[in-house]
């Protein structure tokens, strides 16, 4: 969990770097302990401390939201050929920074690629970056930093699926619990 926050905050956000293995930890033991990370990243108060995890914060809720497909797509035996993965990555990362002066373009996989594993990757890619933008990251970062945190979630697919299971199986065992306890009132 540490290596893989520190590892996306170091590419895609380094003022952050420091802080970002700890802010993982709590984020995936959920219940208070993140509920206390986005307390303080919707406070808005911009005392000292509080800045420093919003990136974070947001990139790691980002993930979750797009967990189910980003993992669809990590967790694929096609991965296996980098040449054609890295050839995904770069099609997506193309199609979100044109989509922006081309609308109505449609996004092409690259030729050969597994039209399921493209949409998986089209999906996570859209919905990271749809979260992001939803939790105040202007849409040029937004992009960005999609693009460079699906490099590197590409870059070693195993380990990048674990620590997106990790992230959310702490939010769902949270909801579990929530329900378990309106049930017994």
């Amino acid at each position: 969990m540490e290596a893989w926050a520190a590892r996306l905050a170091a590419e895609v956000l380094p003022h952050e770097a420091v802080d970002a293995p700890g802010v993982a930890v709590r984020f995936a033991a959920g219940g208070s302990q993140r509920a206390g990370l986005t307390g303080r990243a919707s406070s808005g108060t911009g005392a000292s401390g509080v800045d420093a995890v919003l990136d974070m914060v947001a990139l790691l809720q980002a993930l979750e939201a797009a967990g189910p497909h980003l993992r669809a797509f990590l967790e694929s035996a096609v991965l296996a050929n980098t040449v054609a993965v890295a050839s995904l990555v770069t099609s997506v990362a193309a199609y979100l920074q044109d989509r922006r002066s081309k609308p109505a373009e449609q996004f092409r996989p690259p030729l050969g690629a597994d039209p399921e594993l493209a949409a998986h990757a089209l999906a996570g890619a859209e919905r990271m970056e749809q979260e992001l933008v939803r939790r105040d990251t202007p849409p040029e970062i937004a992009t960005a930093r999609v693009e460079v945190t699906v490099r590197i979630l590409a870059s070693s697919p195993e380990e990048a699926a674990r620590f997106l299971a990790a992230i959310a199986a702490a939010e769902q065992g949270s909801r579990r619990t929530r329900w378990f306890r309106r049930d017994r009132r």
